[in-house]
């Protein structure tokens, strides 16, 4: 089945869909998996690897879940192939549970990253996308959810069960040597008694071909407050040698109560 994964207006590239394991004979996905990363292969909740568009440095990727001390962590590695030989090159581990969201072009057309067709970890990549058409310019995106229990304040100070969210977006290169993310924003950062922040982010033109990220920051009052949100941050975020910067923007005053 071929199919297009969109976020908003960006065409995200499509992903490959059963592909040429790249691993020791015998071995099953998860095995291997777990001796990239050292881990025990009963902690890994969800695996899958995939062939990459052509045109970019590495070849295939491969993006798991697991376990450590009771917590969700995700992990992603990047390889890149030549005939059936892989090298792993580029290795990457972050806290929470995984959401795959796909691949961008960041010299391709503008548009909102907000993703409308999700795959998500565990649960299985099974049903990739073509992986037409090439990127110029790719990049892999996902992102990572943490969900905390805890005990917080409501808006008359009494002391309540709460539960806070914590999601971040991720741009992964799939042409640069690095083991950073291009990007690295929080788009979310919220509790369930209010307050935090939510962020939606968008592709622009930039100053060369590379695309620009422009983030729009939403700060969140406490429930029942009754005061009103300040108006939201946006900033830029230009491509350097390595990853992106924001610009200088200052922070909109926060008037009134909070």
């Amino acid at each position: 089945m071929h199919r297009m994964v969109v976020l908003g207006a960006v065409a995200l590239v499509a992903i490959a869909a059963r592909p040429v394991w790249a691993e020791p004979a015998g071995d099953s996905t998860k095995r291997y998996f777990a001796q990239l990363f050292r881990i025990d292969a009963a902690r890994i909740t969800g695996v899958d690897g995939f062939k990459l568009p052509p045109g970019n440095r590495y070849g295939k990727a491969w993006l798991g879940t697991y376990t450590n001390n009771g917590a969700a962590m995700s992990a992603v590695a990047l390889s890149r192939c030549r005939a059936e030989s892989c090298k792993n090159e580029a290795r990457y581990t972050f806290p929470g549970k995984l959401e795959f969201l796909g691949v961008v072009d960041l010299e391709g057309p503008p548009g909102p990253l907000t993703a409308r067709d999700m795959v998500s970890l565990p649960g299985g990549l099974d049903d990739h996308p073509s992986p037409s058409p090439r990127a110029r310019a790719g990049a892999l995106v996902i992102r990572t959810r943490e969900v905390r229990s805890s005990r917080e304040p409501n808006i008359s100070g009494a002391m309540v069960n709460s539960e806070s969210v914590r999601t971040t977006l991720r741009l992964l290169s799939l042409q640069r040597d690095s083991n950073l993310p291009l990007l690295e924003i929080v788009v979310v950062d919220t509790v369930s008694v209010g307050g935090g922040q939510v962020t939606t982010l968008e592709l622009v033109k930039g100053r060369d071909a590379t695309l620009d990220v422009r983030s729009s920051e939403q700060r969140r009052t406490l429930d029942g407050s009754g005061c009103i949100e300040p108006e939201p941050w946006v900033r830029t975020w230009q491509l350097t040698r390595d990853h992106y910067v924001a610009d200088a923007t200052p922070e909109p005053a926060r008037d009134g109560c909070w």
